[in-house]
């Protein structure tokens, strides 16, 4: 042991204070990004949860607005043009000819997808804001 043993152990001291203040920013400045992602997240979610609930009060409002959906579906699939066969002529007083309006299979199809689409984008708007609302609160911070 010698008088220079102490410059030794402050010198180790000093590294060490730097290597955990360099840490310590590190530190700081991830929980800062990961409290803006989970901010962001957040907006997301509660931005496509209220588009989504804008958009199933318009298919409450106006019913007629899932035809367009159902004409984009017929187009797609051509559901209906396999069923044309189930629509004869009928014929009515006079001897006038008329034909009975399609099945719309399309149509009823639509009814059936686009709630379960409203329902799927607003389960996952709803796991956004969870999700984002954790990252930004800091809940689910491990320790």
């Amino acid at each position: 042991m010698g008088y220079h043993d102490r410059d030794e152990a402050s010198a180790e001291a000093r590294t060490q204070s730097a290597s955990s203040s360099l840490l310590c920013i590190t530190e700081s400045v991830l929980d800062i990004g990961v409290r803006l992602t989970g901010i962001g997240l957040m907006a997301v979610g509660l931005w496509v949860g209220i588009e989504v609930v804008i958009e199933a009060w318009a298919l409450y409002r106006d019913p007629s607005r899932i035809q367009v959906f159902a004409d984009a579906l017929e187009r797609g699939i051509n559901i209906d043009a396999m069923f044309a066969e189930l629509t004869r002529p009928e014929v009515v007083e006079g001897g006038e000819v008329k034909t009975r309006s399609p099945l719309g299979i399309a149509f009823l199809l639509a009814w059936f997808i686009a709630p379960m689409l409203l329902f799927t984008v607003g389960y996952l708007a709803m796991s956004a804001v969870r999700t984002g609302g954790m990252l930004a609160f800091g809940i689910a911070r491990l320790r």
